[in-house]
């Protein structure tokens, strides 16, 4: 090979050289680009945040707090046997009662448990057939309904027509606590009562009622 050849080829070398050198210095001093951000999570995976005092979340989302409770308001199930709501299919629920194979006082339990439920007209419904039902031993539930000044008179108006029919140990007393209870519906008609029966009048002397009904009772027993 002659000289020429030679320093041709050494040129060559060298220039291959320079350029690895620029080239490996270029991408040596390139910086590593930031790493993209995570995406954002979707709406259905988002956890709610707990809900902080005041009404406001803990991702700063304010949220409207619950309306305050109703002064005075009562709950459903504690308003009155009466909270109950009327039984919109009670001629069923007696005609089940009464067409069931069970006892009469079976029956009345029953018919007892279904009373406070009903509305007035099943109530007087309900109270005639009780007055058949229940034997006068186990009257007290009966008469406890007849005491409630809070019944409806049509209700009431049974329940004392059958109270005339029970035995006297029975009738004078549950007259004489309707009568001295002024704001039931038949205190008036049970003081008459009183009066024509025992041939007496103490006008509003409930002690002297009293006395003179248990008197009565010892003179005149069943």
């Amino acid at each position: 090979m002659n000289g020429l050849g030679k320093i041709s080829k050494v040129a060559a070398i060298i220039a291959a050289v320079i350029v690895i050198g620029v080239v490996v210095g270029l991408w040596g001093g390139r910086k590593p680009n930031p790493p993209a951000p995570a995406p954002a999570p979707m709406a259905s995976e988002a956890t709610s945040p707990a809900a902080q005092p005041g009404g406001a979340t803990g991702g700063g989302v304010s949220v409207p707090a619950p309306p305050p409770p109703v002064a005075g308001a009562v709950p459903d199930a504690m308003t009155g046997g009466a909270g109950a709501v009327p039984q919109s299919n009670w001629e069923e629920r007696i005609d089940a009662i009464l067409g069931g194979e069970g006892e009469e006082s079976v029956k009345a339990r029953q018919m007892l448990e279904l009373f406070p439920s009903l509305p007035t007209e099943g109530q007087v419904e309900a109270a005639q057939h009780l007055s058949n039902l229940l034997t006068d031993p186990d009257y007290a539930p009966l008469g406890n309904y007849l005491t409630n000044a809070a019944l409806a008179e049509p209700v009431l108006d049974v329940l004392i027509a059958d109270l005339l029919n029970r035995p006297n140990s029975v009738k004078l007393p549950l007259l004489l606590e309707v009568a001295r209870t002024e704001s039931h519906p038949k205190a008036g008609e049970a003081l008459e009562i009183l009066q024509l029966f025992l041939e007496e009048d103490f006008g509003k002397d409930w002690a002297r009622w009293q006395t003179r009904v248990q008197q009565w009772l010892q003179e005149n027993p069943d």
